[in-house]
Order: C-alpha cells, then sequence, then structure tokens
C-alpha cells in the first residue's frame, strides 16, 4: 500500500458553512492505492459537482455515480460493489449532509451486509444539531464512528510502513476544531 503524502484537509474537518451551502476547503488529499474507492453526486446532472477542491480531477479513474436519491447504495453502485469488489466488507464514508445522504447511504449500506465506519470529523450538516442527531443515529443502526486520523493510521498498519514518518508528519499539525468535542457527553462524570 502507498499512502500519499498530502492528505485532504476535509477529513480534518474544515468545513465551512455559507449561506447553508457546505465548502469543503484544502486541496490537499490521500489516497491508499489498494483502497477501492468511489464517489456520488446528488442531482448530479443538474447541479454539477458538489466540490472542486478536494482533487478528484486528479483521478479520472474515478467516475461519479449520479443519483436522485438521498442513498449512494443506487442500483449502479450496488451492482458495481457486487462485480468488481465482491470481497469489501468494510466501507469508510463522509461527506456532506450527514443528516440526509450520509444517514441514508449508512443505512442502505448497512442493510446491505457492510460494516460501515463514518469518519465523524469528514462529515457536515447544515446545522451542528442536524449533524450531532445523525452521528447519534448512525451509531445507533450499527455503523462505527470514527475520526480521519484513526482511519489513516488504521492503513497504514503500523510505524512499519514506509510512509510512516512522513504522514507522522502531517498528523501532528493540530487539526481544527471541528465544534465536535464540545457537544460530546464527558466519558469521565
Amino acid at each position: 500500500m502507498d499512502i500519499s503524502l498530502r492528505v485532504n484537509r476535509s477529513l480534518y474537518g474544515q468545513f465551512k458553512t455559507t449561506r447553508g451551502k457546505q465548502d469543503i476547503t484544502g486541496d490537499e488529499y490521500f489516497k491508499p492505492t489498494n483502497a477501492r474507492y468511489f464517489h456520488g453526486y446528488f442531482r448530479f446532472v443538474r447541479l454539477g459537482p458538489t466540490v472542486k477542491d478536494i482533487g478528484l480531477e486528479n483521478y479520472p479513474e474515478l467516475k461519479p455515480f449520479a443519483k436522485t436519491q438521498y442513498s449512494m447504495m443506487v442500483p449502479e453502485v450496488e451492482k458495481y460493489l457486487k462485480s468488481e469488489h465482491p470481497d469489501v466488507q468494510n466501507i469508510v464514508i463522509c461527506g456532506i449532509e450527514s443528516h440526509v445522504c450520509i444517514q441514508c447511504t449508512v443505512q442502505s449500506l448497512i442493510n446491505h451486509g457492510y460494516d460501515v465506519h463514518v469518519v465523524a470529523d469528514g462529515c457536515s450538516s447544515r446545522s451542528m444539531v442536524d449533524r450531532m442527531y445523525s452521528f447519534q443515529r448512525m451509531k445507533a443502526m450499527g455503523a462505527w464512528l470514527t475520526t480521519s486520523e484513526s482511519v489513516i493510521l488504521g492503513l497504514l498498519g503500523g510505524s512499519h510502513h514506509p510512509d510512516f514518518k512522513e504522514v507522522q508528519k502531517i498528523i501532528r499539525e493540530p487539526a481544527p476544531d471541528s465544534g465536535l468535542l464540545s457537544l460530546l457527553p464527558n466519558p469521565l462524570g
């Protein structure tokens, strides 16, 4: 596995809300070459790509799956997963509109038997209330809530990975406050 030394800043929670529209900022990204990945857009034909700053244009092999329903698990994606990646059991998901598209996709994936890992600091919603309740609901559905750093280090597998030192430099930089910590219950009492 080769992990790019540039990590998508959007996974560190750099979401901003402008007039109710989420913008994902940052132009760095990580790409484990042996991980399988895809992306989709809600109402792609009418609205066009959701975000331009995450560098998908650098990966021409990634073609978006257009959808008009909230869940990403449209028939084309289901067919793609079954035919191209029948051995996939775990799916990591992040994106915008946690309380709608992400939540509906998580429910569909769980219903199809996948273990779903939601990157909490890589998800956004129009409001923090929507975001937090969507996390509660997804957890109740059986999804695992995780963080971008946990996903990245999990993909590396340990300090023996040849790119560990470079990735360590990236994750040492403090992540911006995602606003989530103040809303979590105190686990110590």
